[in-house]
């Protein structure tokens, strides 16, 4: 009976041991889990700490009325700006002159010549109008189409591809005149506006502010001295206004810092100073005339600072000096130092090279000189600098229909898709002509004209000789892949 009870017990323990381990193996989880929700869960701290700031509800966060009414007052002023300037910039179109059959790059020049756009302010209510000159270089004929929706005919009074200027005249009268303001008085950190027609989007506004001035060294022109925006500038916005809180024109948009052909967050315009000074020069004399100097000059660094005695780096070091010249004449001479100019320190050699340009001749400036240490005044008597070509617009042989048309060279064939055919190509259409109003455009090749093919402007030229005012005139054309006819009445 013991030995069965011994043995009942063994049983026991053997058959209770798994249920033993399986509960075991339970609480050693349960207890691992809950160490992990103590670690994880905050703790109370007895100390007293400051309370941490709520944060705020959506009531709270929102913008006090105050700053509503600054934001919206700061909209008002930008909008005022944009209905005042917008009247005074239009958009500005040149149509480039096919190149000739004897050149091997004729493709190339075609598709990056053909048409060039950007902006314009209007300077004077009878048309005239202040642009950039890589706007308009190389343009066979120009138009500018006002905010109003009109399309002149301008001819180039002038350019200056040393400064980029270009100085256009359209037959109006009566055109509202952009305000001119003073772009020395300009600030770094001053809100500025830009207006104009960046890609063909016209009446764009874009907002930023001055970001420096005097900047230089951008392989744009000979002679920069540009203010720097972040208000965007892109393709289009050439020539157009960049203009203060108060309204005026500051300066002209003319570059932007680009990757792939955009903006990329920084811009460039001629300071309007600058850019009214050649257009007066542009428009009463037909040419610019600028200051000379007759000598050297080259920014220094700092072995050049400690060599000829310059305790700062304001100043250029002159190289040489033309026997004769003005500056030769006020007792300048190679090594040294000018420091000031008008009674202004010297930024740097660009700086000084644009009021040397500036200025008059005849005029009598004083330039600060540093010689071996010392300092002492040259007084400077400006001539004038040697004359330069400006460019002037290639002549347009418009007929008395409006449209002006050459050969087809094998060249301009290939590359605009007209192989294999005979004809002529318009290469300009004077706006508000019979063919602008039947619907010519550029890059037409007309293939007949009453039913006549031509081979040549000789044909086209003795057919309209023969047609008579008030004739119907019906033309057959090629425009890109589609053929289109179209009918015109001559004037």
């Amino acid at each position: 009976m013991l030995m069965a009870t011994q043995v009942e017990t063994k049983e026991a323990r053997a058959l209770s041991q798994p249920f033993f381990a399986f509960w075991k193996l339970i609480a050693i989880l349960c207890a691992v889990a809950l160490a992990g929700v103590l670690l994880t869960h905050p703790r109370t701290v007895t100390r007293d700490i400051p309370d941490s700031p709520a944060a705020p509800s959506l009531s709270e966060s929102e913008a006090s009325p105050s700053d509503v009414a600054v934001a919206m007052k700061m909209s008002r002023a930008f909008s005022e700006v944009f209905r005042t300037v917008d009247p005074c910039v239009v958009s500005v179109i040149g149509e480039s002159a096919f190149p000739s059959s004897a050149s091997r790059k004729a493709p190339k020049i075609v598709e990056q010549g053909r048409r060039s756009q950007g902006s314009g302010i209007v300077i004077r209510e009878d048309g005239i109008i202040l642009t950039n000159n890589h706007v308009v270089e190389g343009s066979k004929s120009l138009t500018v189409v006002l905010s109003d929706g009109r399309r002149l005919r301008a001819t180039l009074m002038g350019s200056d591809p040393y400064t980029d200027v270009a100085v256009l005249s359209a037959s109006a009268h009566g055109l509202q005149v952009a305000k001119l303001g003073d772009s020395d008085k300009v600030e770094v950190g001053e809100w500025v506006l830009s207006v104009g027609n960046p890609f063909n989007l016209s009446h764009t506004l874009t907002v930023g502010v001055v970001g420096g001035k005097g900047r230089s060294n951008l392989d744009v022109a000979e002679y920069e001295d540009f203010i720097q925006t972040d208000a965007a500038i892109n393709p289009g916005n050439s020539g157009g206004a960049l203009v203060n809180l108060h309204g005026e024109v500051v300066g002209m948009n003319t570059a932007m810092g680009i990757q792939d052909g955009e903006y990329r967050g920084v811009g460039f315009a001629i300071p309007i100073n600058m850019a009214r000074r050649i257009a007066e020069d542009l428009i009463s004399r037909g040419r610019v005339v600028r200051g000379y100097a007759g000598l050297s000059f080259q920014d220094m660094d700092e072995p050049l600072m400690r060599a000829f005695k310059v305790a700062v780096s304001a100043g250029v070091l002159v190289s040489d000096v033309e026997r004769g010249g003005p500056a030769d004449r006020a007792g300048i001479r190679p090594y040294d130092v000018i420091s000031s100019f008008e009674g202004k320190g010297v930024a740097n050699r660009a700086w000084l090279t644009n009021r040397i340009a500036a200025a008059r001749p005849g005029q009598e400036v004083e330039a600060g000189v540093v010689r071996n240490g010392e300092r002492f005044s040259a007084r400077l008597v400006i001539g004038q600098a040697p004359d330069r070509a400006t460019s002037k617009p290639p002549p347009s042989d418009v007929d008395s229909f409006g449209l002006d048309v050459e050969d087809l060279s094998p060249d301009v064939a290939r590359s605009m898709g007209y192989e294999g055919e005979h004809g002529v190509l318009v290469t300009d259409v004077e706006p508000g002509s019979a063919a602008a109003e039947a619907g010519f455009q550029w890059g037409d090749l007309i293939l007949e004209v009453n039913q006549r093919a031509l081979r040549s402007q000789t044909d086209y030229k003795r057919i309209l000789e023969r047609v008579q005012e008030g004739d119907l005139i019906v033309f057959r054309m090629r425009r890109g892949e589609a053929r289109v006819v179209l009918a015109a009445q001559m004037p």
